[in-house]
């Protein structure tokens, strides 16, 4: 499901209130609960983990 089903039938009544809930998204569905095709199925925290001890970067 992407995020507009979790969108308000109603709308927001606010920018600040619709901002809260896209950052909510990104932050733990998008990157810790929906594994990324492009990333051979990994979450994309997952992937960027593996990314930073593969380069060193940490």
């Amino acid at each position: 499901m992407g995020i507009t089903g979790r969108l308000p039938l109603t709308g927001y009544r606010s920018p600040n209130e619709a901002k809260r809930d896209v950052g909510y998204y990104l932050m733990n569905y998008y990157n810790w609960k929906r594994p990324h095709q492009f990333n051979d199925g990994l979450l994309s925290a997952e992937a960027e983990e593996l990314a930073k001890k593969v380069s060193g970067f940490y």
